[in-house]
């Protein structure tokens, strides 16, 4: 049995693979955890800057403990920039 696509078809599969691939991206970009360097290169800060907010356990910069480690979500500390800039 052999199966054949117009190329109307083919452009229709390609772009809905696309679509779904780029939302995927878009997801993992703003769930994955980032090291206190890589926010602060992301930022534009030095290093400290990110350390000095995260120190305030009220109102201070979002961040998850992952044992020792500090890790920052993207999306959470944008959220928070916006409110505390």
């Amino acid at each position: 049995m052999e199966l054949r696509l117009e190329e109307k078809d083919i452009k229709a599969l390609t772009d809905t693979i696309a679509e779904k691939v780029f939302k995927r991206l878009l997801h993992l970009r703003e769930t994955a955890l980032l090291t206190p360097e890589e926010l602060a290169r992301h930022l534009n800060v030095p290093k400290s800057w990110v350390y000095e907010r995260t120190r305030n356990k009220k109102d201070g910069l979002p961040h998850i403990k992952v044992g020792k480690y500090i890790r920052f979500n993207l999306h959470d500390v944008l959220s928070w920039l916006k409110n505390h800039g």
